[in-house]
């Protein structure tokens, strides 16, 4: 049992190595000198670039599903750097860097001094969340009444990422009531019966 489990060990290390070499990089910095290693979820993602979660002026590089390298666009003749164009990728042949007026790059991240957090892309809501339109810029992280449903509230995530999260259900199991003023904070925001969070926002939207 200790030998299979040291040779499968040793293969393990030995296939990361060829990996490795594979790459033509430095094993100190497989981003190479333009790349920075970052969090980003590569996972099943081709070998090439993809629109950065929160950079219009940057892209994320995934390599053999495991490297994840934040990229700066070039420059512009000012000096600026320039936009990825969002679905010019993933292949490095097509991908590029374009003005601002051509990569028309929209996503919430364009004002990247807001957030420089990257949400890795396989799962940005936790279990029982929804992905919602709610507008979570200079909000803490925390939890939010929804501006429709009582019954449920919006989680925002690095100003950036809003989920709809469904109050727990009572005995009848019938949905409590987010209470309005009890967040942010997820230590105290809760929901309660309908009589104690008195809600008033038309709860069947």
């Amino acid at each position: 049992m200790t030998f299979k489990f040291v040779l499968t060990s040793l293969l393990l290390v030995l296939s990361v190595v060829i990996a490795i070499q594979s790459l033509n990089v430095p094993s100190g910095n497989l981003c190479g000198i333009n790349g920075h290693p970052v969090e980003y979820n590569c996972r099943g993602k081709r070998d090439g670039n993809y629109p950065h979660p929160s950079k219009c002026t940057h892209y994320i590089a995934c390599t053999a599903g495991i490297v994840a390298c934040e990229i700066e666009c070039a420059q512009n003749h000012t000096g600026t750097p320039l936009h990825y164009v969002q679905n010019s990728g993933p292949s490095p042949q097509t991908s590029r860097c374009d003005y601002p007026e051509v990569a028309n790059c929209n996503n919430d991240g364009c004002n990247y001094a807001k957030s420089n957090k990257i949400i890795p892309q396989a799962n940005r809501c936790s279990i029982g969340g929804v992905p919602f339109n709610y507008d979570c810029s200079g909000h803490a992280d925390g939890n939010y009444p929804h501006p429709k449903k009582c019954t449920h509230y919006i989680a925002c995530t690095a100003q950036l990422v809003a989920c709809e999260m469904e109050c727990a259900g009572n005995h009848t199991s019938t949905p409590l009531h987010y209470v309005q003023d009890s967040g942010p904070s997820p230590q105290t925001s809760r929901c309660d019966y309908p009589e104690v969070a008195n809600c008033h926002r038309e709860c069947n939207l």
